[in-house]
């Protein structure tokens, strides 16, 4: 987030085990700025980010791609 835009202020979810979600919204709406920081590919400027109960920001490159691996799949339409 170094270009100073803010994205995805107050977002706040969970989604529960076998449960499938979808994220839909007007071009420009975060998104694919939510998709990467719940795959450990982006950094977030603050709050946290759990995902089957790992902390993405204490996980290291290999961790993530694993936990990527084994946890999330995306589907683009």
């Amino acid at each position: 987030m170094g270009s100073g835009r803010e994205a995805l202020r107050g977002v706040d979810f969970v989604v529960e085990p076998g449960e499938f979600e979808a994220i839909m919204g007007p071009s420009g709406s975060g998104k694919s700025t939510l998709l990467h920081i719940l795959g450990g590919l982006d950094d977030i400027s603050e709050g946290e980010v759990s995902l089957a109960g790992h902390r993405l920001a204490q996980m290291e490159d290999k961790e993530l791609t694993l936990l990527r691996r084994r946890q999330v799949g995306v589907v683009f339409w």
